[in-house]
């Protein structure tokens, strides 16, 4: 993951070094991303806000509950992004700030819990950041852009992006990983992205957890799930194809 030293002496790589500066957002991947965001992308408020909702939710049951109109069609992570901006605001905008309040305003109600633990969350990284004088600065830069998002998620998740294999192998709603196909997975049925099945899928997506149902590692689920560009994927394969 670059974070160790390859001499065995284990010891930090410079990379490494700047991760272990950082709070505790549950993953090196994460974590990875959030830094990427900050030193990089200038999206870093929008990669805490999504570290904070993310780390509080274990599936993706909450696109059930969220109304059509706040859903993002890039995906599951701009739609949870856009909540949590709405959270920030409201917060700007009220003398005494209610999250229940909110919920109740935004029809968001059925997961006022979640999104009271990512609040917290959040909260507690705003104030951790403040005490990091070399991050101060960038953890308060908004974004707002998908495709900024989108490269900082892909510095830590790189290897969850994943393709639709209906053009390769006329496997409607199939994935295979973009660097070994025949790692396959669907995508989670909570997922904003999930398209009627008369409908093409999206042609290429970057999933934040890939979930195996069974020992056998025949077909994953893909949940927190967000559309990619191909020209945002950096890294080049040679594949041979049938």
């Amino acid at each position: 993951l670059g974070i160790l030293r390859s001499s065995g002496d284990e010891e930090f790589t410079q990379e490494g070094q700047h991760l272990a500066k950082l709070p505790d957002f549950g993953s090196i991947a994460m974590s990875k991303a959030v830094f990427a965001a900050l030193t990089q992308y200038q999206c870093g408020r929008d990669l805490i806000c999504l570290a904070s909702v993310l780390g509080c939710l274990n599936t993706a049951a909450i696109f059930q509950s969220i109304p059509q109109s706040m859903r993002s069609s890039d995906g599951d992570f701009m739609t949870l992004l856009n909540i949590m901006n709405d959270i920030l605001l409201f917060r700007q905008s009220s003398e005494r700030f209610d999250l229940t309040q909110f919920c109740a305003a935004k029809g968001l109600s059925s997961v006022h819990g979640p999104l009271q633990r990512a609040w917290i969350r959040y909260i507690s990284l705003e104030k951790t950041f403040s005490r990091l004088p070399e991050y101060r600065k960038d953890a308060h830069i908004q974004s707002g852009n998908w495709k900024n998002i989108a490269k900082a998620l892909l510095a830590g998740y790189g290897d969850n992006v994943f393709v639709s294999m209906k053009d390769l192998q006329g496997k409607t709603h199939r994935f295979g990983r973009y660097k070994d196909t025949k790692d396959m997975a669907v995508l989670d049925l909570q997922s904003t992205l999930i398209r009627p099945i008369s409908e093409a899928p999206v042609s290429m997506v970057l999933a934040k957890d890939v979930r195996y149902s069974t020992a056998v590692r025949s077909t994953a689920v893909l949940s927190f799930i967000g559309e990619l560009k191909p020209a945002w994927v950096e890294f080049q394969l040679e594949r041979t194809i049938p």
